[in-house]
């Protein structure tokens, strides 16, 4: 037992040990915050007993780090802006090329926009013919400024960039009319430009950003992020600061790194005023890359990731088709489009649900789209799947239409499905509105749309979350009416009319009495082909009944009517004919009332 104990203590020490030695953290500039989070990280790696601190490289900026950590095998960690992460994730910008093996290990500080200027300006839209320093390529800020610039409404060709290595140094020069960088909170040269009188432009107003500019922000600056502030408050964008790998590091070695960041979070907060906002709640969701296995682990077990992936649901159901009662099925041609924050969830990883009431089905994947924050997956379906229709009330029966998705390996724990109109509410969304154009059914009237998320039980302990896309329909009565109940009624009024023919015409009333039985069963045979088979008896099959019920009295009153009549009773005769019609009329027109009315407002 004792060498087993220590094994499991030298194993994760011994990875750590050689990523120490191995794995160098790109950062940068030098005396920014990065650079102090990079000593403050390696710091908190040797920290670890068995492990040894890792050698923090500083290079140029935000592009410079990813570059170099993309021209390893793998072997390294890199801090870069988050804009900047997500364009080489995506392959945008300065990356020709997508990099999907790229994962985030921890989202840190936010970083902000700042224009700075000794003019009489006070917002960025005047900068229009002003000459703007900027930091050179290997930062990414001259494409951070044209971002700022294109929020605040002007056009990238009416400010002239010049590109420097100290922005502020060429503004208190004369050089340029404003200097563009991006700080952490309170940064030191900042600071100090504001307070020897720089300003600090505002955008104009605090509209959101549309979804394509995440993950930059809107934010609202004053003393609590920038001391010299005082009351003055400043608009303008903020960026999170990403801890960067590639997706073949080791997962457990990944997962002791986390741990260690977290265990002492005074030692990446040190060194910069800027870094004081760093937290473990804050690291993991959103995040502009899908997140490292073993950082899933680590966030996971000691959050902010210990709770189930929450996954939002929109379906758009376009159309159902070939309802076979008797097999208890329908065709159906939909859409599913899921969303999720939760970077424990890739892109990239097997499609994460299954249709569990499907006979059969072709998914048909429509590709990756991020919405903001949001990664979105879609797809198209069609297929067969299973319903259970109760016929109890046919043909006044109301029916579920409905889809059931459960991810196919995540339990409710880890993964729960919820419905889209919960978190869209502001775009009026309603399920109704999830019906594609022209959506028909047929003989079946539209009653409601809606959504269930159901915990679904397979042994003691094995539980799932449920989606379910429920379509509620009635049938349109109008075809029983024309095609069973119309010959139906026809057939109790020939046996009616047989009271009409003298009660001495005994053949000629029991052939119509007769002949609308031999015609009902007939009529009854044929429908049989049209309807489900079940177990038990429907509406139709009791409406039949009471057909029988109405024609037989009526054959019984011809036979005692003319009984009567022979006897010399016409007397008997006449009330057995009045008291008949009443009773045939009766046997038909009391169940058929209860039928259309009672089941018809009860079904």
């Amino acid at each position: 037992m004792r060498t087993l104990l220590g094994a499991a203590v030298l194993v994760p020490a011994l990875l750590l040990a050689h990523l120490a030695v191995a794995l160098p953290i790109y950062s940068g500039p030098a005396g920014k915050a990065e650079a102090h989070l990079a000593a403050g990280l390696a710091q908190a790696a040797a920290a670890v007993p068995g492990g040894e601190p890792v050698t923090p490289t500083v290079t140029g900026g935000s592009v410079d780090n990813l570059q170099q950590l993309l021209a390893t095998t793998g072997d390294g960690l890199a801090l870069a802006r988050a804009d900047v992460a997500r364009a080489a994730w995506l392959g945008t910008g300065r990356f020709q090329s997508p990099h999907p093996d790229l994962r985030a290990l921890a989202v840190l500080h936010t970083s902000y926009l700042a224009v700075l200027t000794r003019q009489d300006l006070g917002e960025v839209r005047q900068l229009r013919g002003k000459r703007v320093a900027v930091s050179p390529a290997a930062t990414g800020d001259r494409e951070a400024l044209l971002v700022l610039l294109e929020h605040a409404g002007v056009a990238r060709a009416a400010v002239p960039v010049q590109i420097t290595a100290d922005p502020l140094a060429a503004l208190h020069a004369g050089q340029v009319d404003a200097a563009f960088v991006v700080v952490a909170p309170d940064d030191v040269s900042l600071t100090a430009a504001l307070a020897a009188g720089d300003r600090w432009l505002s955008l104009p107003t605090a509209k959101e950003l549309p979804e394509s500019a995440w993950p930059w922000q809107v934010a609202t600056v004053d003393r609590a992020q920038f001391q010299q502030l005082g009351d003055k408050k400043v608009v303008t964008l903020s960026v999170p600061q990403v801890l960067i790998g590639r997706s073949n590091l080791p997962r457990l070695a990944v997962d002791d790194l986390v741990e260690a960041m977290w265990g002492q979070p005074d030692l990446l907060r040190q060194g910069d005023r800027g870094l004081a906002g760093i937290q473990r709640a804050l690291a993991a969701m959103p995040s502009p890359l899908p997140l490292h296995p073993g950082a899933a682990d680590a966030y996971a077990r000691g959050g902010p990731l210990d709770k189930p992936i929450d996954v939002r649901v929109t379906v758009w159901l376009i159309a159902i088709s070939a309802v076979d009662l008797q097999k208890g099925t329908f065709n159906f041609d939909a859409t599913i489009e899921l969303r999720w924050l939760d970077p424990r969830l890739g892109p990239e990883d097997p499609r994460p649900f299954e249709v569990m009431n499907a006979d059969e089905v072709e998914v048909t994947p429509n590709g990756y789209e991020p919405h903001g924050p949001w990664h979105s997956l879609n797809w198209r379906m069609h297929g067969r799947a299973r319903s259970q229709f109760d016929l109890h009330a046919y043909p006044f029966d109301a029916q579920r239409f409905e889809l059931a998705f459960e991810h196919p390996l995540l339990q409710y724990g880890q993964l729960v499905f919820h419905c889209e109109t919960r978190w869209h509410p502001e775009a009026g969304l309603t399920l109704d509105q999830r019906l594609g154009p022209g959506f028909s059914l047929q003989d079946w009237q539209l009653q409601a749309v809606r959504s269930e998320e159901v915990k679904a039980k397979y042994g003691p302990t094995e539980f799932f979350s449920r989606y379910n896309f429920v379509v509620e329909v009635r049938r349109e009565v109008l075809r029983f009416a024309v095609a069973d109940l119309a010959p139906l009624l026809l057939m109790v009024l020939m046996a009616l009319a047989a009271s009409l023919i003298p009660a001495e015409k005994l053949d000629g009333k029991l052939l119509l009495t007769v002949l609308a039985l031999l015609c009902s069963v007939e009529l009854q045979v044929n429908a049989a082909g049209h309807l489900p088979e079940v177990g038990y008896l429907t509406v139709v099959d009791w409406s039949y009944f009471a057909a029988y019920a109405s024609i037989g009295l009526a054959t019984l009153q011809v036979i005692g009517e003319y009984r009567a009549h022979a006897r010399g009773r016409d007397d008997v005769a006449a009330r057995l004919r009045k008291w008949g019609v009443l009773a045939t009329v009766a046997a038909f027109a009391l169940p058929l009332a209860w039928m259309l009315l009672v089941r018809r407002v009860a079904g």
